[in-house]
């Protein structure tokens, strides 16, 4: 289970599981107090997978929650399989 460098869409840098790949999502789950890494299994029904937890430079403190109060970041609604 080793960790890979990642750079998400804005340009963040991170480490991810070595199963990680393009097109997976990093959310920040409400209760939650680490980033996620999630696969999408069916986009028409909001289905997803774990990928397994990552470190990414301004997500781990709170920081998403903050740029969601002003904007910078949507909550959505998944289900998690």
């Amino acid at each position: 289970m080793g960790k890979r460098l990642i750079v998400t869409n804005n340009g963040l840098l991170g480490t991810a599981p070595r199963e990680a790949r393009k097109g997976d999502l990093v959310c920040v789950l409400l209760g939650c107090g680490i980033p996620l890494v999630l696969r999408s299994v069916n986009q028409e029904k909001g289905t997803f997978e774990l990928v397994g937890e990552c470190y990414i430079d301004g997500y781990m403190r709170g920081e998403v929650l903050v740029d969601l109060l002003y904007g910078g970041y949507k909550m959505k609604d998944i289900l998690l399989i």
